[in-house]
């Protein structure tokens, strides 16, 4: 799945796939492009493209995505499709072909990553893709296969256990106190014992019970880390089709939802770890990706341990991430800079480590959820709005492009009315 998911459905019938209007492409012999969704993520990183000048095309897979608003994407209905299914290569080897040009394609989920770098002798002849191979997406979006390298190359991961038995678990939680951090080695695995993307147990007997009651296939077993909200940082960038890391910039998510251990909904760019600064992070980066043979853009997801200040490998994002856009408003565009290498472009001239705009970046409907649920009533209430105020890049907003907004805002809305009302 993507790394965002709506906070509500509005329910909606499956309606006649459709366009938009979209820009005019700058220069002739430019290829369009190809976003894989119109959820947060995908509406932001088409965004990115159209606002250079490029001709986005896109797949809305729900009527529920905010991106089907917008005026600068031309995109088709596609509700029988999903994030998770890999009949979208057909789509998109239709859709490319019908194009032409070779359109440049840019998935924004796991599973369709993977499935473009299955399906490339296939699509390759109709549009560009990134060019790492299946079993290395595979490997560092799994995180049994992202914790091997990083001790491989010595990039600190949290102490953790893998598919534990019984037995195992015991002796693993006598050395280890909780609480206790769990997950899945990625989220919507098939048979995966922990069907959601993470869990907390708040005592060894609970944990216990869970895997005696439902085992631990593809199950990661941490001890919980004093990190979470203010405590998690990103490490953003681009490597070519060389495996060169082109260019990295930091980022700390100030807020996430779920609170502490879901994804971004207030943050900063750029940002330093306490007594650590970006240099720390981009040396680490750098260690986990040399040699991992990774084409593409990437989010590295690392936790600070409040008590020591050592940093912690958490996950690998092998595509845009959520935030995407907030780099961008800060100075550093990846998917257009993606685009231009796809394309031919020469980008070695990329500064490794440009320096970018301050900004803080909020997605109002998520972050106002998450404020709601750390208490602190009227008093958090009056801070989050000049947080809001005092943000220089939104989830949705944008004066250009004011649709996916609105949309946003009509559902927060129809939540704030139906709390008044009393409904669920």
């Amino acid at each position: 799945m993507p790394n965002e998911t709506p906070i509500e459905s509005d329910g909606g019938s499956s309606l006649p796939s459709r366009g938009t209007s979209a820009p005019q492409r700058a220069g002739v012999d430019r290829p369009a492009a190809i976003v894989l969704g119109l959820h947060g993520t995908g509406l932001r990183t088409a965004r990115c493209l159209a606002e250079e000048g490029i001709e986005v095309h896109s797949v809305a897979l729900s009527p529920n995505e905010s991106g089907r608003k917008s005026k600068l994407v031309q995109f088709e209905d596609r509700f029988d499709l999903s994030y998770d299914d890999d009949r979208i290569i057909d789509w998109l080897a239709q859709r490319a072909a019908a194009i032409g040009g070779r359109p440049v394609v840019f998935p924004i989920c796991d599973e369709h990553a993977i499935a473009i770098a299955r399906h490339r002798d296939r699509l390759d002849p109709v549009c560009r893709t990134f060019q790492a191979s299946a079993d290395t997406i595979e490997r560092i979006v799994s995180k049994d296969g992202l914790y091997s390298a990083a001790e491989a190359v010595g990039a600190p991961i949290p102490p953790a256990v893998v598919e534990p038995t019984l037995e195992e678990l015991d002796e693993w939680c006598r050395t280890n106190a909780a609480p206790y951090f769990a997950k899945p080695y990625y989220q919507g695995l098939e048979g995966a014992a922990l069907e959601e993307k993470n869990r907390v147990f708040s005592t060894a007997d609970e944990l216990r019970d869970f895997v005696r009651e439902r085992g631990s296939r593809a199950l990661i077993v941490q001890r919980m880390l004093r990190g979470g909200d203010g405590w998690i940082f990103d490490c953003y960038g681009y490597c070519d089709a060389s495996g060169r890391v082109v260019t990295m910039a930091s980022h700390r998510r100030i807020r996430q939802l779920p609170i502490h251990t879901g994804t971004t909904c207030y943050g900063e760019i750029p940002a330093s770890p306490r007594n650590r600064g970006q240099e720390a992070l981009f040396e680490l980066t750098s260690r986990l990706l040399d040699g991992l043979g990774y084409h593409g853009i990437f989010g590295i997801e690392w936790l600070q341990d409040q008590e020591t200040d050592e940093l912690y490998l958490l996950d690998f994002n092998a595509r845009p991430f959520s935030t995407v856009n907030h780099l961008k408003d800060c100075g550093l565009n990846l998917p257009f800079l993606a685009y231009r290498e796809l394309t031919g472009e020469d980008i070695s001239g990329t500064e490794r480590t440009p320096h970018l705009t301050h900004k803080t970046w909020i997605g109002m409907n998520r972050d106002l959820a998450a404020v709601r649920k750390s208490g602190g009533g009227a008093g958090a209430l009056i801070r989050w709005i000049g947080e809001l105020a005092g943000a220089r890049s939104y989830a949705f907003f944008t004066w250009s492009d004011p649709g996916p907004g609105l949309d946003q805002l009509r559902r927060l809305f129809g939540r704030v009315g139906r709390g008044v009302r009393g409904e669920t």
